[in-house]
């Protein structure tokens, strides 16, 4: 039975795979979950990330580059931004090839260009209000 603990991350691993359908994505370990969970909730709750296009974009980027996964870093990070977006009443404006790119980009820059990679996402997508 399916921990509602974890309903976010649930919810985004059921994403991942329906964005990704043709890709494999390996089912999520507890642990994996746990640190999925700990790591959006630090970014939404520690008060260092301040506005709702800062935690979306690092959410986008730490999950990206911290590996949680043994596979699927990308597709499950870019779910979890998917999702607290539309939790917070927004949609990114773009395709999914255009994210897929973007998602890559991600995976490929340095980790000491972060600040530089969430300052190019932020000019590069805007969102649309959904609520």
């Amino acid at each position: 039975m399916e921990s509602s603990k974890y309903k976010f991350i649930y919810i985004a691993e059921f994403l991942a795979k329906c964005f990704f359908s043709d890709e494999y994505f390996p089912k999520l370990s507890d642990g994996q979950m746990e640190r999925l969970d700990g790591k959006i909730e630090f970014i939404v709750k520690s008060g260092h990330y301040k506005g709702f296009a800062a935690q979306a974009f690092n959410i986008w980027y730490d999950i990206t580059k911290l590996h949680i996964l043994h596979n699927g870093n990308k597709r499950m990070a870019f779910a979890c931004f998917i999702l607290y977006c539309n939790k917070n009443g927004k949609k990114p404006k773009g395709s999914i090839k255009n994210f897929k790119e973007i998602s890559l980009y991600i995976a490929e820059s340095k980790s000491d260009e972060k600040e530089r990679v969430i300052h190019e996402l932020r000019q590069r997508i805007a969102f649309i209000d959904i609520k």
